[in-house]
This record gives structure tokens, C-alpha cells and sequence, in this order.
């Protein structure tokens, strides 16, 4: 596994608590989840093409 793949799976479990909680009316949570998501997704995305393919 790649760090950009291991970064993106915890981002779609953050997303996937995210709509739990959301559906549970936690907003406060559900809201933490999300933004930790899109944390996930920034560092994915901040990554050089070397840390990329680096293997995990």
C-alpha cells in the first residue's frame, strides 16, 4: 500500500463516521469527522510524486 492510498482510506473511514454520526444527529461530531476527511484528502493531495508511490 502507497501513503497516498493508506492517506485516502482513512479519509473515506473519516467520511463514513462522518455520516454515521450525522444521521445519529451528532452534529458536533459528525462535523469533527468530516473535517478530519478532508485533513486526510489535503495531505494526500500536498504529497510529492516521490512520497506518492512511497510504500507503506
Amino acid at each position: 500500500m502507497t501513503k497516498y492510498q493508506s492517506l485516502m482510506e482513512k479519509s473515506e473511514a473519516e467520511e463514513r463516521l462522518a455520516i454515521k454520526f450525522a444521521q445519529k444527529g451528532e452534529q458536533a461530531l459528525a462535523q469533527f469527522h468530516k473535517n478530519a476527511s478532508n485533513g486526510f484528502k489535503e495531505k494526500a493531495r500536498n504529497l510529492t510524486i516521490e512520497e506518492v508511490e512511497e510504500e507503506i
